[in-house]
């Protein structure tokens, strides 16, 4: 039997509460049961890792956590009728939590909800997909929620973001950011023009703008923990990272993978970098056909909307290519 049921812990706390006011009304007693308040965060907690639990190692975990006594473990309620619910339940009452066991497995599965959202996010992503992370030697960082790997002289980045709304148990989204960059050009490209870039990025992804990305688990663009089953949302976060998101960062992780990458999506705005992945990747007239590409691109849509920047870039490598001539 699964534990995390609304209705469920929602019963086992009446009982709690009734066996705690009849402890209320029995002065005699040396120690009081703890209250309804009292038994909600370790019954939560005890529940929130998702595994597999019997009432009775329930009832058994907060006897234990309450160092409740033999005597106090075998009173009966006021009626006479129906002991404590902490020791055993009978008749109707082992019924109920029978038939809402019955589809349990259907029920959505919420793990960690007594942590704040980016604690809970946290410790879903190192149960679920760190270790499968790990294996392709990808490290999880403990100052930011990123995994990083070198690959070359590429450095391969997933970064999850969080919504700054999260709040409790009411809000709590994410996605993930993939990207590429490498201080390898950066040191490249001074050394060829005399300047550093304007940044190291290679390429960068939302998830969701990613082919082939696809899961039943976003509200819009993020991962939605509180309206989805916890489990079945990792497993597909973490199948979408292996499936697609590590493949593509392979893909681009490669001088003239990027630049092909780039060329495909038509993304002139990058004609630089371009350019010089070609060049990195000994593919010189693929540089140079690029170039062309890209300034007949420009030419052909309205001036104005074509920063001046673009064609100083191009101007640039083409001197850069008549000196190398020469």
């Amino acid at each position: 039997m699964k534990l995390p049921c609304v209705s469920v812990i929602k019963r086992l706390l009446l009982y709690l509460s009734l066996f705690y006011k009849n402890h209320q009304q029995n002065p005699s007693k040396k120690k009081p049961i703890p209250d309804f308040q009292s038994f909600f965060r370790p019954l939560l907690e005890f529940a929130a890792d998702g595994k597999e639990y019997s009432m009775k190692q329930a009832r058994a975990s907060l006897a234990q956590k309450f160092k409740l006594t033999e005597e106090e473990l075998k009173e009966r309620l006021p009626s006479g009728t129906q002991k404590s619910l902490i020791i055993e339940w009978h008749g109707q009452k082992a019924t109920y939590l029978k038939r809402n066991s019955n589809n349990m497995s259907e029920r959505k599965r919420m793990k960690y909800i007594y942590l704040k959202p980016g604690e809970r996010i946290r410790r879903l992503i190192e149960e679920f997909v760190e270790p499968e992370m790990a294996k392709l030697g990808f490290k999880l960082l403990k100052s930011k929620l990123i995994f990083k790997r070198k690959k070359g002289g590429f450095t391969q980045e997933i970064y999850f973001a969080k919504n700054q709304r999260n709040f409790g148990n009411v809000v709590v989204s994410f996605w993930a950011i993939l990207s590429i960059t490498s201080n390898f050009y950066v040191k490249w490209h001074e050394k060829t023009y005399g300047f550093k870039p304007l940044n190291n990025y290679v390429e960068s992804w939302y998830d969701s703008h990613i082919k082939d990305w696809e899961s039943a688990y976003r509200n819009v663009t993020q991962y939605d923990l509180t309206k989805y089953d916890n489990v079945e949302l990792m497993e597909d976060l973490t199948k979408n990272l292996l499936n697609i998101g590590v493949p593509l960062l392979n893909e681009v992780s490669d001088w003239e993978g990027a630049a092909n990458y780039l060329m495909s999506k038509e993304r002139y705005g990058f004609i630089a970098k371009i350019f010089d992945f070609y060049l990195l990747a000994d593919k010189k007239d693929k540089g140079i056909e690029a170039l062309q590409i890209a300034e007949n691109y420009f030419k052909s849509v309205d001036i104005d909307d074509v920063p001046q920047e673009r064609f100083e870039e191009i101007k640039i490598r083409r001197e850069h290519l008549h000196l190398s001539v020469k």
